[in-house]
């Protein structure tokens, strides 16, 4: 009798060990990167520290993009295979390519939930993306944009100097017609008009700005009608930093990120 017992609680456990990590695999982490970025290329993107933050605290699974077990989505511009490392120039294309490479990854995982931390370009394509797919809409989870200009910008603005400058210093297209994301991301983009009219009723969103970034005012990076913010002040630690990823280069604040963005578990506002 004491055989059986202690071989149907075994059971029992390693049933629900099993479910767990079912569960667990059916989870899935989409990092979307901004204008110019470079990742994966660039072995010292802060891309790379999320990924090895969300491995050793979550232990999601990290394989080559595309597989059937990966579970931290490295996110591509491509405009040919959403499953190839992409030229930064790729990341000036519409925003409709993306939110097509997007919608290809929920159809690769129709079974999966996602949660997507989008980097300044990322979040409006995370966004864009739930308002313009049904599929993207019922699987998303959460959505976290950090320094996101998800209310669109003004080209006449006073920042339009500077955003021309990180365009022909860092990735200025070949063509210049191809350069199309100015357009989509002005504030009177339809882009933009989707992200603010629509519900995202199945999904939490949150907004993350930080007062001293130099390329997204954090005026622009948040939509306080529809969703909760937080701001975070941090300085570049380089003497010339544009402060516009260092939220991500910072482990503490990158933990407190992945924390929000899986658990729901709220960040100290410290503005």
């Amino acid at each position: 009798m004491l055989k059986k017992l202690i071989f149907f609680v075994t059971f029992i456990l390693v049933l629900s060990c099993s479910n767990d990590i079912n569960h667990n695999n059916n989870k899935k982490v989409i990092i979307i990167q901004g204008i110019c970025s470079k990742y994966p290329q660039d072995s010292e993107h802060w891309g790379v520290k999320i990924k090895k933050l969300i491995n050793e605290n979550y232990k999601f699974i990290d394989k080559k993009t595309g597989d059937i077990d990966d579970q931290i989505i490295d996110f591509s511009y491509s405009s040919t295979d959403w499953t190839k490392n992409y030229y930064p120039e790729e990341t000036l294309l519409s925003i409709q390519n993306p939110i097509s490479n997007l919608e290809k990854i929920y159809e690769k995982y129709p079974n999966s939930e996602f949660y997507i931390l989008g980097h300044s370009l990322g979040g409006v394509i995370a966004l864009s993306g739930i308002a313009n797919s049904e599929k993207i809409n019922k699987q998303t989870k959460s959505v976290v944009t950090i320094s996101s200009p998800i209310k669109g910008v003004n080209k006449s603005d006073e920042n339009s100097g500077l955003r021309s400058l990180i365009e022909l210093f860092a990735c200025n297209s070949k063509e210049n017609h191809e350069n199309k994301i100015w357009d989509d991301i002005s504030n009177d983009s339809k882009f933009i008009k989707q992200i603010s009219a629509h519900d995202y009723n199945n999904t939490k969103v949150y907004n993350i700005v930080n007062k001293y970034d130099l390329v997204v005012s954090s005026e622009s990076a948040k939509l306080e009608k529809n969703f909760p913010y937080f701001c975070i002040n941090e300085v570049d630690k380089e003497l010339f930093g544009l402060n516009h990823s260092t939220l991500l280069d910072n482990k503490v604040i990158s933990t407190e990120i992945i924390n929000l963005l899986i658990d729901d578990k709220k960040i100290v506002d410290d503005c």
